[in-house]
């Protein structure tokens, strides 16, 4: 599975680096993709299903997002310099390419949807019940230490863009030992 990176500005859009895909190589960090396994998906259902119906077209951050989210029927989570973030009540993360809305991107990968959980708690509060506990195979973010903030650009404080909050990763063959390992 290929991840695209979406430079960002903004409360509802992140600013990140050139690319991550790139740091990610040079730290030698592979990201998981992995189903909806720490996600209770009925719970995820009813909140987004509640929140839908609640928002009126001045939440949105554009005529645009409006008419994304209407289309979907899913919640708008933040736009990008090159995408609108969108999350459907069954748990997929949807991302359009706000250039043309003709490239869209879906994912059902369980830290995607923890990630675009955590962006969306800052705009929905509702959600952040939702976000799940630190996987015993998680390791902290590499980009921010575990901290769920980055000040690398100009010294402002903003939430990470690798772990969007989360304080951690799950990486690629790199399993926990239990307590049967010793």
């Amino acid at each position: 599975m290929q991840y695209r990176v979406v430079p960002t500005r903004g409360r509802q859009a992140r600013e990140c680096p050139v690319t991550l895909v790139v740091l990610g190589l040079a730290i030698g960090v592979t990201v998981r993709a992995t189903t909806m396994k720490y996600v209770n998906p009925e719970k995820l259902n009813v909140v987004v299903n509640e929140l839908l119906p609640e928002l009126s077209p001045s939440d949105f951050a554009d005529t645009e997002e409006y008419r994304l989210s209407q289309k979907f029927t899913a919640l708008p989570i933040g736009s990008g310099s090159f995408s609108y973030f969108l999350l459907h009540p069954d748990g997929e993360v949807i991302s359009i390419d706000s250039l043309d809305s003709v490239e869209i991107e879906r994912s059902r990968e369980s830290y995607r949807l923890s990630t675009i959980l955590a962006w969306g708690a800052e705009r929905y509060p509702a959600l952040a019940p939702l976000i799940p506990e630190r996987p015993p195979e998680a390791e902290d973010c590499p980009l921010c230490g575990g901290s769920g903030t980055d000040v690398r650009f100009a010294g402002n404080e903003m939430t990470c863009d690798w772990c969007s909050g989360l304080r951690w990763v799950v990486v690629e063959g790199k399993a926990k030992a239990t307590t049967a390992d010793g």
